[in-house]
């Protein structure tokens, strides 16, 4: 299930951009595999090259991003691959609050065992994840000062390849209601509905959803987004319970801010084991700036994903801690730490990994 994202920001469309970011960033890490007792520690460099570019005309706007990423391991080199991301969008102007969304993406990215869509990957190889999308988005509001509405209809297509076993490919079409009634200076109350149909190879689950919640500013400190609802699925995957999306951004002082994210959804897994599970994240960030051009962050994340049969589950708890230096205008540089844990129920083991990275940026 694709929980409603219409109250998050999106592309700025009111002037044209033509951006070429590049990037290089080395990785050191003690359990690329993570593994619970045969610990391969590893390095690897990683080059990204992003460009974007953004045109408008006369009633309408083109975004055509396209990312490219080239990872070298220096001991594990049958890990290197190459990833990349073309996700180009079509806005149509209808009037000053209303347009239309069109968007199509192809997507190629490779995980690790315990990463975000291997969590349940056991074997000491790389898992490919091919992804295809396309969506249309409307928006209208004859008040948009007073109340807007958000209707999508999206379709997905990924899969996931390893040589350790079967490939696992999961198909989905769904349609999104999103609509806020404004009801004070800085509030609005919300209504969420949707239904989707998910399949992966014979076995197919539907899935709807109804709930509510509110977005304010609260005063302009805060950007606090609320939803919170239940969902009923039917066919091969029976199962009923609620679903949650919450993020909150504060900005405590000029130079300290907190940033707040949790979500609970129902989705079709990967794994063969289940049909669908329950995937819960909880996550916050303090980032405070030490001048114009430093800045500190602290990143504490929770992931746990609980199959519908209870049969198993994993959780996995990460704190980061970044330091972003802005160089020039056009140079950046990031030193990453990382320490996480991963419990598996089924397993009964927990594993660890330790992480050092520094990326070095360029704005052409």
């Amino acid at each position: 299930m694709l929980l409603s994202n219409k109250v998050s920001a999106n592309t700025v469309w009111d002037k044209e951009i033509n951006t070429l970011v590049s990037s290089l960033t080395f990785d050191h890490s003690s359990n690329i595999y993570n593994h619970p007792k045969d610990k391969i520690s590893d390095q690897s460099n990683k080059l990204l090259v992003n460009y974007s570019l953004l045109k408008l005309f006369e009633g309408y706007g083109l975004k055509i991003p396209l990312t490219y990423t080239r990872s070298n391991f220096v001991n594990e080199s049958h890990l290197n691959s190459s990833q990349y991301a073309l996700t180009p969008q079509l806005r149509i102007f209808l009037s000053d609050y209303s347009n239309v969304n069109v968007h199509l993406s192809k997507q190629v990215n490779y995980s690790l065992p315990g990463q975000n869509n291997a969590e349940f990957v056991s074997n000491k190889a790389l898992s490919q994840i091919e992804t295809q999308t396309s969506g249309v988005n409307l928006k209208l509001g004859r008040s948009p000062n007073q109340r807007f509405i958000d209707v999508s209809l999206d379709q997905a297509n990924r899969v996931l390849s390893n040589p350790a076993q079967i490939k696992s490919e999961i198909s989905s079409l769904g349609i999104d209601f999103l609509y806020g009634h404004k009801v004070s200076e800085d509030t609005y109350l919300l209504v969420d509905l949707g239904s989707s149909t998910e399949s992966r190879a014979d076995s197919k689950s539907n899935i709807d959803k109804i709930g509510g919640g509110f977005l304010t500013k609260a005063g302009g400190n805060h950007q606090l987004h609320f939803l919170a609802g239940g969902f009923d699925r039917t066919g091969d995957s029976k199962q009923s319970g609620h679903y949650w999306q919450v993020t909150d951004k504060w900005n405590i002082y000029e130079y300290l801010a907190l940033n707040l994210q949790t979500y609970k959804r129902s989705e079709v897994a990967y794994s063969q084991e289940t049909l669908t599970q329950i995937r819960t994240q909880h996550s916050a960030s303090l980032i405070t700036k030490l001048s114009s051009d430093h800045q500190l962050s602290m990143n504490l994340e929770v992931n746990k994903i609980i199959f519908d049969n209870n049969q198993r589950g994993i959780k996995r708890q990460a704190i980061q801690l970044n330091w972003h230096w802005q160089i020039l205008d056009y140079l950046t540089s990031t030193l990453n730490i990382e320490n996480s844990t991963f419990d598996d129920s089924h397993l009964n083991s927990r594993r660890d990994q330790n992480k050092v990275s520094f990326n070095l940026g360029c704005t052409w």
